[in-house]
C-alpha cells in the first residue's frame, strides 16, 4: 500500500521538517508553528484567534479549534522515540491514557518486564507524585528526563490487586510494535501501535504459528493508541482480498482518496476477533473498522476512544514536536468515528474489560 499512496502519519508517526536547533528563539518557533498551521491544519482556525506570545499560548488557542493538537517538549519527544520503532532508552513500556487512567503497557525485555510486570498496569504514583495530579504529558516528561534515573513508580494491575512500588533504572530495549501474548485460553496478538515498516512484519511473524496450529485469531487493540495509518491498513490487508475499500481519507482541502487493500488475499479463514476499549485510538480504530465493515471481524469490549483523525507531526527548530490534525478518516461504509468511537458487536461491562482471561474464555470455548 505504501508504494501506491502518499505518506501521511496518523497519531504521531513521522517527524517532519528541519533538524533541531536548541538555541532557537521563542518568537522564531512560534512563527514556524504558525506557518505549519496555515499550510496543513484540517480545522482552518482563524489566524486572528491564534495567540502568538508563546508556544504554550499558541497551543492553547489552537486546541479550541483542534482539541487533538499537541506540542511536545524536546524531552517528551525524546521519550516517545519508540513511535519510530527504533531502539530506545527508558523503562520499557508504552505509556498511554484512556481518558481516565495513565497506563504502562510493558514491552518485552524492558526494565518494567524484568521487574516482573508483564501485563498492563495503572500508574498510581510517579517520582513521589500521585498520578491523580499527573497528565499523560507530565508522566512522559518525567520518564524522558535523564536526570531522574532511577525513577520510582507505584503501579497496580487492572484487576485490582494491591499496588506495588518499583524503582526502575532506564535501559535500552527494542520498541516492539506487535507481539504474541499467551493466556490460559490460548494466544492473542497484541498491537501496541502501528509503526511504519515494522508492525505488519512483526504481526505476521506472531500470527503464522497461530494459523499453523488452527487456533482462533484474536487481536488485542485495547491498549493500542494508533500510529501509522498506512501500516494499519497494510496489516488489515492480510485478512482481505485485494481491491477492497479500507478507508477514505479526506484532507484539509476536502479532497477524498479511497484506500484499498493490497496483497494476495486473506491468510485466515472465517471471522477474526478484535478486543477493543477506550484506549483503542486512531489508526487502531481504522484497522478495526476496516475489517468489520468488510465482514472479516467482530469487535468485543467497550466503545473505542473516537479519534478517526489523521495527524502529522512536525519537528520544530528547538527539538520540540508540533502535532496537528491534517485529515479525516472514514470507514469503508463512510462512517466517521471521531467523537463517537466504534461500538463493539459484543459489549463487555467496563469492570471486566481489562480481564484478559475472562474475555478469552468467552471467545475460546
Amino acid at each position: 500500500m505504501r508504494q501506491i499512496f502518499c505518506r501521511l502519519a496518523i497519531c504521531i508517526a513521522a517527524l517532519l521538517l528541519a533538524p533541531a536547533t536548541r538555541n532557537a528563539r521563542g518568537d522564531d518557533i512560534v512563527q514556524q508553528a504558525l506557518r505549519i498551521i496555515r499550510q496543513h491544519e484540517l480545522m482552518h482556525p482563524d489566524p486572528a484567534s491564534l495567540a502568538q506570545g508563546s508556544a504554550e499560548a499558541l497551543l492553547t488557542s489552537l486546541q479550541r479549534a483542534d482539541p487533538a493538537a499537541q506540542w511536545w517538549s524536546p524531552d517528551v519527544a525524546s521519550a516517545n522515540r519508540d513511535w519510530t520503532g527504533e531502539s530506545t532508552v527508558g523503562i520499557g513500556a508504552s505509556v498511554i491514557s484512556d481518558g481516565n487512567r495513565v497506563l504502562f503497557v510493558p514491552l518485552p525485555e524492558g526494565p518494567l518486564t524484568r521487574a516482573g510486570v508483564t501485563q498492563p498496569v495503572r500508574v498510581v504514583a510517579l517520582d513521589g507524585q500521585s498520578a491523580d495530579r499527573l497528565s499523560l504529558e507530565s508522566v512522559q516528561q518525567v520518564l524522558g528526563d535523564p536526570a531522574i534515573d532511577p525513577v520510582g513508580v507505584t503501579v497496580q494491575d487492572l484487576i485490582s490487586t494491591p499496588a506495588i512500588h518499583l524503582v526502575l533504572k532506564r535501559g535500552t530495549y527494542e520498541a516492539v510494535s506487535a507481539e504474541r501474548i499467551d493466556t490460559h485460553r490460548g494466544p492473542l496478538l497484541r498491537v501496541h501501535r502501528f509503526v511504519k515498516g515494522l508492525t505488519r512484519r512483526q504481526f505476521r511473524e506472531a500470527l503464522d504459528p497461530i494459523l499453523s496450529a488452527s487456533q482462533p485469531v484474536v487481536v488485542d487493540l485495547r491498549y493500542s493508541v494508533g500510529g501509522d495509518l498506512y501500516e494499519a491498513l497494510d496489516t488489515a490487508s492480510l485478512f482481505l482480498a485485494p481491491g477492497l475499500k479500507l478507508a477514505t481519507l479526506q484532507d484539509a482541502t476536502g479532497r477524498r482518496t479511497e484506500l484499498k487493500s493490497v496483497g494476495s488475499g486473506s491468510i485466515a479463514d472465517g471471522l477474526i476477533t478484535i478486543l477493543v476499549g477506550s484506549a483503542t485510538i486512531s489508526a487502531s480504530e481504522v484497522f478495526a473498522a476496516a475489517l468489520r465493515d468488510n465482514g472479516k471481524a467482530r469487535l468485543i469490549g467497550t466503545p473505542t476512544f473516537g479519534k478517526c483523525l489523521a495527524q502529522s507531526s512536525f519537528r520544530m527548530i528547538d527539538g520540540s514536536v508540533l502535532v496537528i490534525s491534517t485529515g479525516r478518516i472514514l470507514s469503508p461504509l463512510d462512517w466517521y468515528c471521531d467523537g463517537k468511537g466504534l461500538l463493539p458487536d459484543i459489549q463487555i461491562d467496563r469492570a471486566d474489560a481489562d480481564n484478559t482471561d475472562a474475555l478469552m474464555a468467552r471467545i475460546v470455548r
